[in-house]
């Protein structure tokens, strides 16, 4: 079973959102090059295809971010929700935070919650807004835990 910390939910960026504002750029950039060659070389059509490509391509790109962003935003909010239920289960239990673990990344009913060496299921409330904690056991002891 995998757990997930609240260092690990915080700090987890997403390497496909960076790697998308990378290719963003570079592609402005190429566009405003090709942009300055058209304008440079005596509006050569060569150049202007170019850039006409190059800015069809960005806004492609751009459209494909803005189509994610909404998957994005409703990921992050379902994060610090996990966040903020680990450390109230952290302060409720005595525990520090760093050793409070769960093994989802998204809030849902049925959650497992390890509290130091202790296992919690979590139950949610329809709307969300509380929880209680039952004391649970590992089906198998030897289950091996990894705590991201």
């Amino acid at each position: 079973m995998t757990f997930y910390t609240i260092d690990y939910l915080t700090q987890r960026h997403s390497w496909l959102e960076t790697a998308t504002t990378v290719v963003i750029a570079v592609l402005v950039i190429i566009f405003a090059i090709f942009a300055v060659l058209y304008f440079r070389n005596n509006l050569k059509s060569k150049y202007r295809d170019l850039s006409v490509m190059m800015l069809l391509l960005v806004a492609f790109v751009i459209g494909l971010q803005y189509q994610d962003m909404n998957q994005v935003k409703s990921q992050s909010a379902q994060k610090a929700q996990v966040v903020k239920l680990l450390k109230h289960v952290a302060h409720n239990r005595d525990v520090k935070p760093a050793q409070v673990a769960v093994n989802s990344v998204n809030l849902n009913n049925n959650l497992i919650v390890k509290a130091g060496k202790t296992f919690y299921r979590v139950n949610l409330s329809a709307d969300q807004s509380n929880y209680t904690l039952e004391k649970t056991n590992l089906l198998d002891e030897h289950t091996v835990v990894e705590v991201k």
